[in-house]
Formats: structure tokens, sequence, C-alpha cells
């Protein structure tokens, strides 16, 4: 990783929130931004690590008819990037999903894989084929789930964990 390259191309126009890298050499970015290096990026970018420079990655989150979107925490399993924030759409096909997504890493192009939350993914975390969601939810895949979830990476089933937390998930290790 040439650092001195990406610090001197990067450049978003606001915060970050995450970062995760795959195996092909790409830099997954979230936050609040919507240019990474002039380019137009809306909360969540793919930097070559070689380059520096934004790539064609851009499934772009977004609100309602249009308005902006953003993700928090970024997870990656094979050539699935799991993206969780606040949004009712996502992927370079539009696809309605709410507040979490699975994005292919190579099209952008948001998978069939589905588990809506009614309110904000603030964090994600996976082991082995289970995704764990943290956030301001209540609702998890149309069942009650206060703030935490646990849910397969492949199929999006809902697994039978339940902390039933009584606030907002910060923080997932």
């Amino acid at each position: 990783i040439n650092f001195q390259l990406l610090n001197d191309t990067y450049n978003p126009n606001d915060a970050l929130t995450g970062m995760i890298t795959d195996a092909s050499g790409n830099l997954f970015t979230c936050g609040n931004f919507s240019l990474v290096n002039y380019v137009d990026r809306e909360s969540l970018a793919a930097i070559n690590l070689n380059t520096g420079l934004p790539t064609s990655f851009s499934p772009n989150p977004y609100v309602g008819s249009g308005g902006d979107g953003y993700i928090n925490a970024l997870a990656i399993k094979d050539s699935i990037l799991f993206a969780g924030g606040y949004f009712t759409n996502i992927g370079t096909n539009a696809a309605a999903r709410n507040n979490l997504a699975a994005v292919n890493i190579k099209s952008g192009k948001a998978a069939s894989w589905t588990a809506n939350t009614n309110d904000e993914v603030k964090r994600l975390a996976i082991k082995d084929t289970i995704l764990y969601a943290g956030g301001n939810f209540t609702n998890f895949k149309n069942k009650k789930l206060n703030y935490a979830a646990a849910v397969s990476t492949g199929n999006a089933t809902l697994l039978n964990w339940n902390p039933n937390l009584d606030n907002t998930v910060n923080a997932l290790l």
C-alpha cells in the first residue's frame, strides 16, 4: 500500500465512518461524503490501493426520492460488501433496501439478500457466515429486535439470537 499516494489522491469532502479492504487490493470507505478525489461517490466508495484513485464502484445509497443516504459500517464476505447506515435504496440497480444491504464488490449492484431494518444500522461484524448488526433499530426483518441482530451472510436468514438491549449499539467486536 502506497500510503503517501493514497493520502495525496483520496481526498473525500466530508467525514469517514469506516474502511475495509478486499482481497483484490481495494479499500472500501463509507461516511457522509459525496465526493472522493472530485469524483461523485455518495457515502460509499472503493479506492484502488495501487493508484490511490476511486474505482468505478458506485452503489450510491439514497433515501426516498433521491435524498442523501449515508453508510456507517462495512463488512466483507467473499465478493459481497455488507453496508449498514441510513438509506432506502442502494446499488447500481437502485434496489429497495432499508438501512442494511449486500452489494457485489465488482458491479456495485445490490444482491438479492435482504434484511431490512426500521432505523439506522451503525455497526457490522462478521464471524464465519454470521453477520451481526447493531444500531438504532427495533425491528429487523419484520421481527421485534432491539438494537442488535444476527443474520446469515448467505441467505439473510434471521438467526435465533436476541440480546434484547435497551439502547443503541455503537460498537461491535
